[in-house]
Parts: C-alpha cells; sequence; structure tokens
C-alpha cells in the first residue's frame, strides 16, 4: 500500500514539474522603472504573464504609471501582446488612448508611447523611454488589484 502511494505522488510531481515549465516565467514579467523620472511622463511598467496550465498559453497583462503628484497615476491594467519580438498595449483612458510598444534591449527595456489626445486643443505626442528591472518579483499582483 505505502509503495502504490509512494509511486502515485512521485507520479503527480513530475507532472506538475512537466507543466510549470510549459508556463516558464517570462522576461517581461516584473516591475520595471523609468531610468528618468520626468513629471507628466511614464514611470513604470508592471506587467504580469498569465498562464494556462492545462493549454501552455500565455497572455500578459500590464499596467502602466505616469509621474504625478502627490503620487503616480496609473493607466490601469490593459491586456499586453507579445509578437514578433515586440510587445503592445494600448490603454484607453479618460483623456487619451495611450499605445505601448515595447523593444528588449539586453537587460533593458525600450518603449515607445503614443499619445492620441481626446480634445483637439491638446497635440498628440511620441516620446521614448528606457526602463529598467525593479528588483524583486511581483508575487501576488493580480490584474484585480488597482
Amino acid at each position: 500500500m505505502k509503495f502504490i502511494i509512494i509511486t502515485s505522488f512521485f507520479f503527480s510531481l513530475s507532472f506538475w514539474i512537466e507543466d510549470a515549465s510549459a508556463c516558464g516565467r517570462s522576461f517581461y514579467e516584473g516591475s520595471w522603472n523609468n531610468i528618468r523620472q520626468e513629471e507628466k511622463t511614464l514611470s513604470k511598467f508592471e506587467i504580469k504573464e498569465n498562464c494556462n496550465r492545462n493549454t501552455g498559453e500565455k497572455s500578459f497583462s500590464i499596467r502602466a504609471f505616469e509621474s504625478c503628484r502627490p503620487k503616480n497615476c496609473s493607466w490601469g491594467w490593459t491586456e499586453g501582446i507579445l509578437q514578433n519580438g515586440k510587445f503592445y498595449a494600448i490603454f484607453k483612458t479618460f483623456s487619451a488612448e495611450r499605445r505601448v510598444e515595447i523593444i528588449k534591449q539586453g537587460f533593458r527595456l525600450r518603449s515607445r508611447v503614443t499619445i492620441d489626445y481626446i480634445s483637439e486643443n491638446r497635440k498628440d505626442t511620441v516620446r521614448d523611454y528606457i526602463l529598467i528591472k525593479k528588483a524583486g518579483l511581483l508575487s501576488g499582483l493580480s490584474p484585480d488589484r488597482a
């Protein structure tokens, strides 16, 4: 009886390890900070990988922050898409649509943010940023938490 339980345990463990490897942690997952903190510019990204352990399909959630006073303003969570080595996301806020394109550069990210303002009185902008990964992991972070 004990032999069957142990065999069953090792079979279950090996199945779990195989499942987990299909959902390996992505380079993009984590908290990324802008190397230049200026008011009214992108201050950081939080990227979370979501993986279906049954199918191995991956998707990404991304949250962006802008430098505001007294604290950073969130653009909210949105879906991110990794395609042909580039990461894309679109944030729709009350004042603008912000399109983000992210490219991996060594151990950092280069991001281009295109902002199309809803108001005709504001000029649309395109800005480039360099972000570095914050030490530590995004443990416990979920898109449901704002």
